[in-house]
């Protein structure tokens, strides 16, 4: 999706075919007694969640790389990227 104008023009949205990254990524927390932060890469913002917590994580600005970067609250050093799999069911009749 692009979005221009505002200032002294119309809005103008124009909306694209879906490609991969552009839905929420869902994250457990599964820890028991760990809080984890994640943030998108080179943004400030970080998104905290406690353990047994989930979140359906969406990009703070979609117009930058689309990676996810966790670690664990405590932790000050820089983080991990994020791993994600595609799980396809199929029905077999």
């Amino acid at each position: 999706m692009e979005i221009e104008g505002g200032v002294s023009t119309p809005y103008r949205i124009t909306f694209r075919r879906y490609i991969t990254g552009d839905i929420p990524v869902r994250v457990d927390n599964l820890c028991d007694k760990l809080f984890l932060k994640l943030n998108q890469i080179n943004l400030g913002q970080v998104a905290l969640l406690k353990p047994f917590q989930s979140l359906l994580y969406t990009w703070d600005d979609p117009t930058q790389t689309r990676e996810l970067i966790w670690n664990v609250y405590s932790n000050n050093a820089i983080g991990y990227r994020a791993q994600f799999e595609t799980v396809i069911e199929k029905n077999i009749s």
